[in-house]
């Protein structure tokens, strides 16, 4: 079968090929692609045509010319969510504060031998200053890295360059390069000032990442660590340690996120550290079981008798782990969701 020539085609030509490649696409297996992938494939298409120089913006809304294009793909998407098929995402699982403290015990992060100092620079890297999986990894510099001592505190602060978020163009010209200032909290053997600070001094100027040698002590060589393996880190670290689930790089940036949401942090203050610029951060949250608990005990059904109490003592106990919202007594404060305005009435305050 010959490929029709897009670049030569017609509007009204291009309109029914695409009607019929949204259609008609499958897999190598002959499976259908999820609605999402079949969407990034139809912008793949307007990619090319557009590095080509042909302006023909097939999945503009306002373009009538190709209104039969965005109806089929509009129904096919539909019909393939109806299906089932895409509408379960699998996503990066976060490391919990137990599983990375099985990490340290284990020997997997901490400074025991150079592949372990080389986890916990990766991890931390992600999880403190919000890295992305890989590709903010590879272009990563130690100069980028700054040691301080400011009286009894110790700090470590990152100053980022290019990003998925911040590209540096003309579009981006208002905008700044992240820049974070950790504190590192009280010293103790597993202080990341001192991990930084030993790691740093041994790989020198240039490149973060150097290949770990094996054998007794810390010791790396000058060749720079190649991207399989960089890519992946953290899924052997977390398959060292036994642990089930899907880690892979992108679980050190979900567990910041997830952390800070957790602890009830300013979602604000969670995408200064995560980059996000947008909401798009949020997809990058995981609540723990204890608020899991408590939404469901908040929507369960009515309790009798024994049972009541039982309940209520179990929502307390659930509803005691979330963060406390601090409630000003001069003013009645207030959560906007989707239209509505939920009142919230301090108990202790008339």
């Amino acid at each position: 079968m010959q490929l029709p020539d897009l670049l030569s085609c017609s509007s009204q030509d291009l309109d029914h090929i695409l009607s019929c490649f949204v259609i008609e696409c499958r897999r190598a297996d002959g499976s259908p692609y999820p609605p999402k992938t079949l969407y990034q494939l139809c912008a793949a298409i307007l990619r090319f045509m557009r590095d080509n120089e042909i302006d023909l913006n097939f999945l503009d809304g306002k373009d009538m010319r190709f209104r039969n294009f965005r109806k089929t793909l509009d129904a096919r998407m539909k019909q393939l969510a109806t299906e089932g098929i895409g509408v379960t995402i699998r996503q990066a699982d976060p490391i919990s504060p137990e599983m990375e403290n099985a990490l340290w015990e284990g020997g997997h992060l901490g400074m025991k031998t150079s592949v372990a100092l080389t986890n916990t620079i990766f991890f931390y890297n992600c999880k403190l200053f919000g890295l992305r999986g890989l590709d903010e990894h590879r272009t990563l510099v130690t100069e980028q890295f700054k040691l301080d001592k400011i009286s009894d505190k110790m700090f470590i602060t990152f100053y980022g360059r290019t990003s998925k978020n911040f590209a540096g163009g003309l579009n981006q010209r208002n905008l700044t390069a992240k820049e974070v200032k950790h504190d590192c909290g009280p010293d103790g053997p597993r202080n990341l000032f001192h991990v930084y600070q030993t790691y740093i001094d041994m790989v020198g100027p240039g490149s973060m990442y150097r290949r770990p040698l094996a054998g007794e002590g810390l010791k790396y060589s000058k060749q720079v660590m190649g991207v399989n393996k960089l890519g992946k880190i953290i899924k052997d670290m977390c398959s060292g340690a036994g642990f089930h689930g899907n880690f892979s790089n992108h679980s050190g940036k979900r567990t910041c996120a997830t952390n800070l949401f957790q602890s009830g942090i300013e979602e604000q203050l969670v995408m200064s550290r995560t980059g996000h610029r947008s909401t798009a951060g949020r997809n990058y949250k995981r609540p723990s079981q204890e608020q899991l608990s408590a939404v469901s005990m908040a929507l369960n059904q009515p309790k009798l008798g024994s049972e009541e109490n039982e309940c209520a003592a179990e929502f307390e106990a659930n509803n005691s782990k979330l963060p406390k919202l601090m409630v000003d007594p001069m003013r009645t404060p207030m959560i906007n969701i989707t239209n509505c305005n939920v009142h919230i009435f301090d108990a202790g305050n008339k």
